[in-house]
């Protein structure tokens, strides 16, 4: 029996293709690793990023508080559950939006202990279909109120808010809204009782 025995020797071609892969490597390390860097900064820009939007802010203005003291016994906050949650959602969510006219570190709390909405529900209406008439059906909302600036008393009192001319001027932007007439009456008493001007001269 004969053994044979070859050798194989790569070709030019092959041996050429050999070599040129390490030059490839080697030529594009430097990029690679600036790319890997610029890569890592981003990330580290985006995370002091997030981290510096999680980060609780300073309030700018200042925090109204309002409770309502049995509102089951107001003369008119609605007739259904529904009607009258609804509305006192309304109210709350304005006496709260309120606080942009405060200074930073200013506390307002309101004690709201009665309500009579304007205009009324007929008796018979089988909806909440609230008819305004212009007459002694007018808004009225009595409620206490303090205004502090940390521990230090600013103002308090009690008033009884109403608004007996409540159909003969436009609700402006409120106009569109629930309980328009309220949130005017709202809005000028805030005015009154809490605007820079007033502030200054107490």
């Amino acid at each position: 029996m004969h053994t044979i025995f070859t050798s194989y020797s790569p070709t030019r071609a092959q041996v050429r293709v050999q070599s040129i892969a390490p030059r490839h490597a080697t030529r594009f390390a430097p990029l690679a690793a600036l790319l890997t860097l610029a890569a890592l900064v981003t990330l580290a820009s985006a995370l002091a990023a997030g981290t510096a939007q999680a980060q609780p802010q300073p309030p700018v203005t200042g925090t109204v508080q309002v409770n309502f003291v049995q509102p089951d016994n107001f003369v008119d906050i609605g007739r259904s559950s529904f009607d009258r949650e609804q509305n006192l959602r309304t109210l709350q969510g304005h006496f709260t939006s309120l606080a942009k006219g405060l200074p930073a570190g200013q506390t307002l709390q309101v004690d709201v202990t009665d309500v009579d909405l304007a205009g009324e529900i007929p008796p018979a209406a089988l909806h909440e279909l609230r008819v305004l008439r212009g007459g002694v059906d007018w808004p009225r909302i009595t409620l206490s109120y303090t205004l502090k600036a940390g521990e230090t008393m600013l103002a308090q009192g009690e008033e009884r808010l109403s608004d007996m001319s409540y159909m003969f001027s436009r609700a402006g932007a409120t106009e569109h809204l629930p309980l328009p007439y309220e949130r005017r009456m709202l809005d000028q008493w805030f005015k009154d009782r809490f605007s820079p001007s007033v502030a200054a001269a107490r």
